[in-house]
């Protein structure tokens, strides 16, 4: 039935535009309400009708299925392993938290002390892979943060939503050092904002945070978080060779921004240089200032 139902939807949105998208479908078996879990053959049966009635989608150039397991607590040993199984079978993404709060990591160690760390339990499901992202990553040791980078797993950063559920602070300059791909993203409901804009200007502040505890790490720049809002989190999707930059050969996404526009909270002056224009629309922009985007080459939106 839930896959039925997100085939239903997919019919829909890829009706209405030309975007490209991971879609995903979340799986739970264990540890939730009675009203979110699934037995573990529906679930995985699900998935599986899923992602085929998604790659034989006449939009499949466009869309790709993700598995996502919810997260390790809410996920039997049983259920991860043959999720990871799907995964090979059909080449396809993963999607998942790890490493949110410290109280999950230590329940996720009570649940499963075979296992050296949170992150090892995914890796031994075969749910590492290069085309996995995880959100969070707050609280990992370097043998963990080295075990992503070496199955080319990427870093979903969600900082409001990490303040917001007072989960803790990535050290995000460290990942990026230990050669971790980082991206940005939202966590859905985890925060209160969906902004891409947002979520850098989170990002610098939770930097800065890490920066007032260790002041030899240098917080982010707004061009560096702007980075990691475009090339970086395509990079953490494994679609840096489709998005993420303007370089020739790529897909044109792009937003066209106004600062000049109707009713903006941005204060530009005559005098003021493309950086320091770029810098206003980072923490100052918003809707108001995007006056088209388009995806794929093609203009979805015009004056938003």
């Amino acid at each position: 039935m839930a896959a039925c139902l997100c085939c239903l939807c997919l019919r829909f949105v890829l009706g209405k535009a030309c975007i490209c998208m991971l879609c995903l479908q979340v799986c739970m078996d264990r540890n939730a309400p009675d009203y979110y879990i699934e037995g573990t053959d529906e679930s995985i049966q699900d998935t599986e009708r899923f992602i085929q009635a998604v790659q034989a989608h006449r939009a499949a150039h466009r869309i790709t299925p993700c598995i996502t397991p919810r997260f390790v607590p809410t996920c039997s040993y049983t259920a991860m392993q043959r999720l990871g199984a799907l995964a090979r079978k059909y080449h396809v993404p993963v999607q998942s938290h790890l490493s949110e709060s410290k109280a999950e990591c230590d329940w996720v160690a009570q649940l499963h002390p075979q296992h050296s760390s949170y992150t090892e339990v995914y890796d031994a499901c075969g749910l590492l892979t290069d085309k996995t992202v995880m959100a969070h990553c707050i609280h990992l040791s370097d043998k963990e943060l080295h075990l992503l980078r070496d199955r080319g797993t990427g870093i979903a950063h969600c900082a409001n939503s990490n303040f917001s559920l007072t989960s803790g602070v990535l050290r995000i300059r460290h990942c990026i050092e230990q050669g971790v791909k980082v991206g940005l993203g939202t966590d859905v409901a985890g925060g209160y904002a969906p902004s891409m804009l947002d979520a850098a200007r989170q990002a610098i502040t939770a930097s800065q945070v890490v920066n007032i505890n260790d002041p030899s790490v240098a917080p982010l720049s707004y061009r560096e978080a702007l980075s990691l809002a475009t090339l970086g989190s395509s990079q953490a999707l494994g679609l840096d060779d489709k998005v993420g930059s303007f370089e020739v050969g790529k897909l044109f996404d792009a937003i066209v921004v106004d600062p000049l526009a109707q009713e903006s909270v941005m204060d530009v002056n005559a005098e003021d240089s493309f950086e320091e224009v770029l810098s206003k629309f980072v923490f100052l922009g918003d809707d108001r200032n995007i006056a088209s985007v388009f995806v794929n080459g093609c203009e979805i939106l015009r004056g938003l």
